[in-house]
């Protein structure tokens, strides 16, 4: 198979153009944009405005921001519960059903006292 502008051969992974020139030669006439490289800082015509770099070099040596790692480990309430489920002896189930029971007994308890005051 033969690159379609020049004609030269291709070779590899190339499909249509032997080289980025032959592509860029490809594209005359068609809408084409100034980007500048991340890396180098380099001007460049690309087909779409959301090319960020100039060639594979500086994409390769492109490294994306990390996130930072997080430091200890933050204690959440189901991990309260189920520590205190195994202080207490029994399944996190049955201490999840006793802690809601105590909380709506609280609940009923509160409401009735400001009603009948």
């Amino acid at each position: 198979m033969n690159c379609i502008v020049c004609g030269r051969e291709l070779t590899g992974a190339h499909k249509k153009f032997c080289s980025k020139k032959c592509s860029n030669a490809n594209n005359v006439g068609k809408m084409m944009y100034w980007c500048t490289c991340a890396i180098c800082g380099k001007k460049f015509l690309w087909k779409n405005s959301g090319k960020k770099f100039c060639s594979d070099e500086c994409k390769a040596k492109y490294e994306p921001p990390r996130r930072e790692e997080k430091k200890g480990r933050k204690e959440n309430s189901l991990t309260e519960d189920a520590a205190e489920a195994r202080k207490m002896g029994i399944s996190y189930g049955k201490y999840m059903a006793l802690k809601n029971i105590k909380n709506s007994v609280i609940i009923k308890r509160r409401f009735n006292n400001e009603n009948n005051a």
